[in-house]
């Protein structure tokens, strides 16, 4: 909306909302399906125009964390891998899931998300050639500066009994 003072008149200009997910949320009558916008904006099954059913989806979507939802979905094609899910707990941390990566626990969505999202897209272009073949459980990025990896147990048995393991004291 823009003012114009002679002659005195309102101008605004509206925009069409898109969603970009699909999302649910826990309301007062129990489980709701619907949409978000780029915004992070809830939208209703009745105001998502008909089209292509959006990709990713979003769970637990809540208002207070609308802003760290924005700057997630404005980062999505920035992350090095195709994004698939974002969750919110009820205690405000965050996750994704994307194609390459898997599980990605970023913590709360506080102002250190725009660091972890960027440790995110450094690791998704700089793993390791012998990890990037290796289906990754998990990635804990709560600490962006101690990203750590959780990376399925070796065949046959974490350590052996009977055999030394190295330990850190």
């Amino acid at each position: 909306v823009t003012r114009l003072m002679l002659p005195p008149r309102l101008r605004s200009e509206l925009v069409d909302r898109e969603a970009v997910a699909q999302a649910q949320r826990h309301g007062s009558q129990g489980l709701e399906r619907g949409y978000v916008d780029r915004m992070g904006n809830w939208m209703t099954s009745r105001q998502q125009r008909s089209g292509a059913t959006p990709t990713v989806q979003v769970l637990g979507w809540q208002e207070r964390l609308r802003p760290a939802l924005a700057l997630i979905l404005a980062r999505r094609d920035r992350l090095g891998s195709p994004l698939q899910q974002v969750g919110f707990e009820p205690n405000g941390s965050v996750w994704l899931r994307t194609t390459a990566l898997g599980n990605v626990h970023l913590g709360p969505a506080d102002v250190r998300l725009e660091r972890r999202l960027d440790v995110l897209q450094h690791l998704s272009s700089q793993l390791p050639q012998q990890i990037r073949g290796i289906k990754v459980q998990s990635i804990d990025l709560s600490d962006p500066d101690r990203p750590e990896l959780g990376l399925p147990a070796p065949p046959g048995g974490a350590g052996g009994a009977g055999r030394a393991t190295a330990g850190v004291d």
